[in-house]
Order: structure tokens, then C-alpha cells, then sequence
């Protein structure tokens, strides 16, 4: 009986889906023969039957392949996306000159088929030819295993599917009677016949792989597409508070608003009141009276928006994806991703970090307020380690959660470091609605693979869009033009370009000024 050297370390080690939806991949131990002259196989079983209630049961099947030639890894491949299957490899001792393996059809690489076949008559306790339905794929001598009983056989005649056997109890084996349906004189037993591969070791191990589709491997199917994350069970779906704060309007500083900052954020009173007019009480304008009232929500967040835009800094805030297809690194058998996969730089999902790009500032960043820390550095078993945790703030808009980061930046608008966001609390103010955001930051070491997240530290150069007037000439019909620019130009004299097709045709801009095609001109919409 074959052996392991560590006798824990044995069997079946790992599989994993290849991600293309056709194939997983199988690793086992290496095993060693007792008789240094026999050989080393390793038996591969396979199920999909999700109703085993001890693993052994699996192995009460005949393996449907054995893998020669001292491998101890193989893709089994041409299987079916979606599908769960169970596996489970042992090692088998064998000698050559009787155990004709090499015999046996190759399906690929170095794995062999291992054929199965049913009796096409009763066999009596001492008949020497047994007839088979199919002869296909057995070897031209070996042992038949027949329920409990091995048979040495030397010749197949493959036309008519007739075996001729040598010894019937091969090897010590119970010799007895074999019916077409298993009954062998005592119980029934598998019905099928099949080749005896050698001796077998005993273990248990069975681990299960579901074959799936993974990023970058193709092609999507809509049935079977890629396997992909579609709830977030750690955090809250926040988007719906976005949406309903982000588009608050700025502060204006006029009319019957506290125009004097210190004045409004020390609550000191200067004689007017917070509010304005709403409508028409009665839905005509000019008529009737008008009511006076507020948004307290957006009251709320112009001045905490006031307020950041005198004590905050401006940073990129990056958000961790928590739903979408997910990356190959994380398996079943390894329930989290690899911190340093390339591919999703540790979240599991593909393309797992969105940069925010802030609408109300033209460098796309977001407000934070920072607090004063200590800088503190430790001695580790790396090196010498920087502990700086802040308490900061921001707005209601955009939501921020655990495991995102911010990036900050230098005087000089250099970036400096990375913050990973922790323990985010969440104000409330009227009607459950979100209030302002206080959250932790620690810093990250530069060696971290969060580094190798690309972000934009300024999105004031990208490009923006303005729109010409509606003009129209004879045979043109109505129609605009959109005029790519960057905001780079602080002077509308500065635009000099062709602006977009429409209606069959475009304009050259030269100095700020729509110049005349095909009868007519347009002017620029700021």
C-alpha cells in the first residue's frame, strides 16, 4: 500500500476553479510506493451528488480516473459551468507487468479513463470468459473487478466484447457467481465492471469546487455569465441619503441670510431670521400671501458646507466596492481575497475601488475637517511603524464607510498620505434624515498595495462640455452644437476649436465667437 512521507499531509490538497467556466484544477500529496520497483497512480473521483452525509460515500463509487506518471496536479476539464461538484484523490500501488495502465485511453495529459461496462450474460462461479456490453477502453490484459471478486484476464477479444480470464479470486479476492443486475450469491452489489488499478490507500478527504466563470476569463454568457457579488452584507446601501443631499444649494450670503460667517456659526443674533419664501398660498404668483419656511436639511448642510470651506482641506475620497464580479484570487477555499492580488488590490471584486468625483468643486475633491493628532511611531517586527489616528468630518454627501480611503495632501498639493477610514458615525437631524459624518482615519504605510490604486488628484483639467444657442437657416432645421473645453480657459476668447456635429455639420470657434456655416452662426451658452 502506497504511503506519504507526513502521513497528515495526504490525499487531496486543493482545487480550484480555473474560471473559465470548463475546468477546475486538482493538487494532491505525493505518495511512495512500499516496493521500490511498483509504481505510484493516484485515483480521481468525482460526483456532483450534494446528498453524501459522510465524505466516505464518495469513494464508494469507482473513481473515473487515475493520473500516471508521478503528476500531482491536473486540470479536469470539459465540465459544466455552475456546476458543484465533489472530488477526491488517492494514491494507488502498482505493478506494471500486471496492471496494464498505460492501456487505458487518455483523455488528456497524463490522465487515463477509466472504463466501466456492464455483463451482457450471467456469470457462473468458475466461467473463465465473461462477455461485457462494451469492451471499449480496457486494456488488452489486466484485472476486472467485479463486485468483492478481481479477475486476471490476459486477451480481450474487442469485436464481440469477450474477456478471457486466467484466475478467477484474484489476489485472495471472494470468487462467486456475477448476475447482470450486482447480486453475486450474497448481496447486490455495483452492477458495473471495471479495471483494478492496484492497491488503494484509504483516506477520507473530499473537497468540493464549484465551476464558474471569473474575471478576466471570457466569454460572459447571460446564463452563466461571471460570479459576481450582488447584496453587500457588511454595510448599509446609503445611496438613496446621497441622492437626496447632494444637489443642496450654496450658501448666497445675501437678501435675509446672515451674511457675516462668524456672526451665523457663533449664533449670534444680527437681526434677521433663517428662511425665505416659499410659494404662493393660494398658487398664484403675486397674489395672496406668501409663506415663509425653510429646508432644514439644506440649512443644515450649507453650513456645515460654510464651515468646511473655512476649517477643512480638500481630498480624494476612494470607495471599496463591495458588490460586483469577483476576482479569481478569492476561492472557496480561501474566504478572503489576496491583499496583493493585481487584479483587485485586495477587495475581491474586479475593479474594486471608485474614486468620488465631487460635482460642487471644480478639483473633484471632497471637504474634511481633520483634527489634531499625535504622531506616534512604533517599533515592530517590520521596522519602525508611523500610528497617526484622526478624528475628522465631512459632509452628509457623498456616504462614507469603513474600508474606503482618502488621500491627503501637502500645502504645496503634493499628495502626502493615505487614510483608511474607520469607525464612521452618522448624525441625524429632522425626519431621519443624515446630518454630518464624524469618522477616524489611520494612516497607511507607503508599502501597502492601497498605493497602487490610481486616482486623479485633480479633475479641474478634464474636460467639460458648454452648448451653442439653437439657430437654424434654409433646409437646416433647428438645432445646438456642444463644445468640448477644458477648464484650463479662464476667457471664453480663449476657445479656439470646431464644436460638435449636428444636424449634418459644425462651426469653427475662433476667439470666443461661433463663426457663420451654411447661413447661419450660433452663440456660446454659458
Amino acid at each position: 500500500m502506497p504511503y506519504y512521507i507526513t502521513p497528515n499531509v495526504n490525499g487531496l490538497l486543493s482545487t480550484a476553479s480555473k474560471g473559465d467556466g470548463y475546468g477546475i484544477t486538482l493538487r494532491w500529496a505525493t505518495a511512495y510506493p512500499q516496493i521500490k520497483t511498483n509504481n505510484i497512480s493516484y485515483n480521481i473521483y468525482i460526483s456532483t451528488n450534494q446528498d453524501y452525509t459522510i465524505p466516505i460515500d464518495l469513494f464508494n463509487n469507482y473513481p473515473s480516473f487515475t493520473c500516471l506518471n508521478g503528476s500531482t496536479k491536473v486540470d479536469v476539464l470539459d465540465l459544466n459551468p455552475g456546476q458543484l461538484y465533489f472530488f477526491g484523490v488517492r494514491a494507488v500501488e502498482y505493478n506494471s507487468s500486471i496492471y496494464n495502465l498505460n492501456g487505458l485511453s487518455t483523455i488528456y495529459d497524463n490522465l487515463k479513463i477509466i472504463p466501466q461496462s456492464i455483463l451482457s450474460n450471467n456469470v457462473g462461479i468458475n466461467d473463465l470468459t465473461i462477455k461485457l456490453l462494451d469492451s471499449n477502453g480496457f486494456p488488452s490484459f489486466g484485472i476486472l473487478k467485479a463486485g468483492a471478486e478481481l479477475m486476471l484476464y490476459n486477451s480481450v477479444d474487442y469485436i464481440n466484447n469477450i474477456f478471457t480470464i486466467t484466475e478467477r479470486g484474484y489476489s485472495g479476492s471472494l470468487q462467486s457467481i456475477h448476475n447482470i443486475d450486482g447480486y453475486d450469491g450474497y448481496i447486490i452489489r455495483n452492477p458495473y465492471l471495471t479495471i483494478y488499478t492496484g492497491t488503494e490507500e484509504h483516506n477520507t478527504k473530499v473537497y468540493e469546487c464549484e465551476n464558474r466563470f471569473e474575471y478576466p476569463h471570457y466569454s460572459y454568457t447571460a446564463a452563466d455569465g461571471y460570479k459576481q457579488k450582488t447584496v453587500d452584507l457588511v454595510t448599509s446601501d446609503l445611496s438613496s441619503s446621497d441622492a437626496f443631499n447632494e444637489n443642496f444649494p450654496v450658501y448666497d450670503y445675501a437678501g435675509y441670510h446672515r451674511t457675516d460667517p462668524v456672526a451665523l456659526l457663533t449664533g449670534d443674533c444680527v437681526g434677521s431670521y433663517i428662511g425665505g419664501e416659499m410659494y404662493c398660498a393660494d398658487g398664484y404668483s403675486g397674489v395672496g400671501r406668501k409663506l415663509r419656511g425653510m429646508s432644514v436639511q439644506d440649512q443644515n448642510n450649507q453650513r456645515q458646507d460654510m464651515l468646511l470651506s473655512l476649517t477643512g482641506e480638500p481630498v480624494v475620497l476612494v470607495s471599496r466596492r463591495r458588490t460586483g464580479v469577483i476576482c479569481n484570487c478569492y476561492t472557496p477555499e480561501i474566504e478572503s481575497p489576496d491583499d496583493r492580488c493585481p487584479t483587485c488590490l485586495g477587495t475581491g471584486i474586479v475593479i474594486g475601488w471608485n474614486q468620488y468625483h465631487n460635482a460642487r468643486r471644480s478639483d473633484g475633491r471632497i471637504l474634511v475637517r481633520f483634527t489634531n493628532a499625535n504622531e506616534d511611531v512604533k517599533l515592530t517586527e517590520t521596522g519602525y511603524e508611523s500610528e497617526t489616528i484622526t478624528d475628522c468630518w465631512t459632509l452628509t454627501v457623498p456616504t462614507v464607510k469603513d474600508r474606503d480611503f482618502i488621500v491627503r495632501f501637502d500645502q504645496d498639493d503634493n499628495e502626502s498620505f493615505r487614510y483608511e477610514i474607520l469607525n464612521v458615525n452618522r448624525n441625524k437631524t429632522l425626519n431621519r434624515l443624515q446630518g454630518a459624518q464624524k469618522f477616524q482615519v489611520q494612516r497607511i504605510r507607503k508599502t501597502d498595495p492601497i498605493y497602487k490604486v490610481e486616482v486623479f488628484d485633480n479633475s479641474s483639467l478634464f474636460p467639460s462640455t458648454i452648448n451653442t444657442s439653437v439657430s437654424s437657416s434654409a433646409g437646416i432645421p433647428p438645432h445646438s452644437h456642444v463644445i468640448a473645453i477644458s477648464e484650463k480657459i479662464t476667457n471664453i476668447n480663449q476657445i479656439n476649436q470646431i464644436t460638435s456635429i449636428a444636424a449634418g455639420h459644425s462651426h469653427v470657434v475662433k476667439a470666443g465667437q461661433v463663426m457663420v456655416s451654411l447661413g447661419h452662426n450660433h452663440t456660446i451658452i454659458l
